[in-house]
Formats: structure tokens, sequence, C-alpha cells
């Protein structure tokens, strides 16, 4: 079996699979510049990657996107290639709030969180959220430029840099209790596969990310969770993800859904390629392919 994943570049620290081979399976990372492709009026098809004619990948991801993605995932499909992640869900995902809205419509528990606006009043955040809250992008990835707002000072401060043309940037609920921790599950189709504890090294951190610091390991997953996580999963249309997690005292809440699941580590790429290959087979037999 044969995987891609399609990539403009910009998760650099995470590049699912690179490479790797384990038994009949080879997954290969690669951007969408090293692949051209060949449409002929009769309907046919070809690829070629770096230069030479290849055969479509058994199954491919979208892990990041340019309009140059999209046009090359319909070859793709059209090849009979599977697309796991999907392309109305990478769109949905390239926006948080997009996300948190269609997880929310599907009764999925996400934080409180509020679109703002070019001079928005720090009042309306203080009365919504209270302090401390979180301050993001909404198309943000890796926790960067994730803030922490301790004051309405310190809010004002932020709200001051927002102009009407900036990238859209979101106050959200802080969960103290998953401070410096959350817990990422994999799914693949309508299974979760894996979970992993992340955890700040810094105890002054209030990001779990590996990119930034963070470490990893292994978390047994109930059934309630594994069902939350899938349930997140499908209502954004991912079918292979990675779902944040968020501990609160109720029980856990998602912090964002990915479709870029940080899977470097070659444990984890064996535990789940087994569970990969079955989805392929099953969606051949239902679809007779």
């Amino acid at each position: 079996m044969k995987i891609w994943t399609l990539t403009e570049g910009y998760f650099k620290d995470e590049r699912p699979g690179t490479g790797m081979e384990v038994d009949d399976i080879s997954w290969l990372t690669l951007r969408t510049g090293q692949v051209s492709y060949i449409l002929d009026p009769d309907g046919s098809r070809k690829i070629y990657l770096d230069g030479k004619e290849t055969e479509a990948p058994d199954l491919f991801t979208i892990l990041d996107y340019s309009k140059a993605t999209f046009p090359l995932a319909r070859h793709l499909e059209a090849m009979g290639s599977i697309n796991l992640t999907g392309s109305e869900a990478i769109r949905i995902c390239s926006s948080k709030m997009d996300s948190y809205e269609k997880m929310v419509e599907e009764g999925v528990p996400c934080p409180k969180t509020i679109a703002i606006y070019a001079g928005m009043s720090a009042d309306i955040l203080l009365e919504e959220l209270s302090l401390p809250f979180i301050m993001k992008p909404d198309a943000g990835f890796g926790g960067k430029d994730v803030l922490l707002i301790h004051s309405k000072e310190e809010a004002e401060k932020e709200l001051a840099d927002i102009s009407v043309e900036a990238p859209l940037m979101l106050a959200q609920k802080f969960v103290a209790t998953s401070r410096g921790k959350d817990l990422r599950v994999i799914t693949i189709g309508d299974q979760a596969v894996i979970g992993v504890l992340r955890k700040a090294e810094n105890k002054n951190e209030f990001r779990s990310n590996v990119a930034l610091g963070g470490k990893a390991e292994k978390y047994e997953l109930d059934d309630k969770t594994k069902a939350l996580a899938v349930s997140a999963a499908k209502a954004v249309g991912l079918g292979f993800s990675g779902v944040d997690l968020l501990f609160t005292e109720e029980g856990f809440v998602i912090g964002e859904i990915n479709p870029s699941p940080g899977i470097n580590d070659k444990f984890i790429v064996n535990t789940m390629l087994p569970t990969m290959k079955e989805y392929v087979e099953k969606v051949r037999r239902t679809n007779n392919l």
C-alpha cells in the first residue's frame, strides 16, 4: 500500500511518515510542487512524481494546502486514490471558528469562543470570558501566537493591534484544569487509534505543544474518550485527524481539531498503519473499487 501526504511546508515539524516503510506499506510526505499530472480529453490520466511517471497512491492525506492542492486532490481521487482527510474538511479546519461551529452544531463540547473584530471593546471580552482567557489566531497552528490574557490592560493592548485587514483573531475561555497539558487522540475513519498525553516541561508554559518543547507519552483511552474524539472528527468531516482534548472537572472538551496530527514518532505510525490499511480495504469494498 502506498500513502502520500501532500504539504506546502507550513507544518515544518509535523511531517507524518516521511519516507517510512513498514511491511508492505510506504509513506511519503511531499510538496504539491513535486507532482505534475496529465488529463487527456478522453478522460485518461497520468501522474508524475519528480519528473517520473508513477502510480497514484492508494491513500492520501492533505497536511496543508494552497490553490494547487485541490485540483491535484481531485485528479488523485479520479485515479482511484482515497482522500482520507477530505478537501471540504481541510477547508473547514483551516478556520478554528468554522470547525467549532461544526462541532457545536453536532453537540460536541467546545470552550466558549468569541470572534474578535477591529475596534472591539475589551469590556465585551471580560464580560463574556473571565480572566485569564486565551487569544489566538483563527488560522494558527503549533501554539504559535497563542496568548494568555491576564488583565483588561493586556486585552486592550492586543485589541489595539487588530485592524479591519488583519486575519481573524479569537478569544476563548481558558480551561485552567488543563494548563500545560492536553490529550491528542488520533482518529482514522470511525476509530480512535491512539492517545498521546502532551505536557509542557516548563511550569510557566500554559501551552502543551511539542513544537514548543512539550513532551508526549502514550495515554490509554476509554470508550467514552474514543467516542468523543471520533464525534469531533465526524462533525468536521475528517477521516484522519488529531483531536486535542482539554481536561475539565466534568470531563473532556475539544480544544482544537487538526488534519495534521503530528505523528513523526515511529511507534505512533506503526500503531496506526494497520488501521489505515483496514480503512482503505473497507472503503474499496463499500464502493466496489
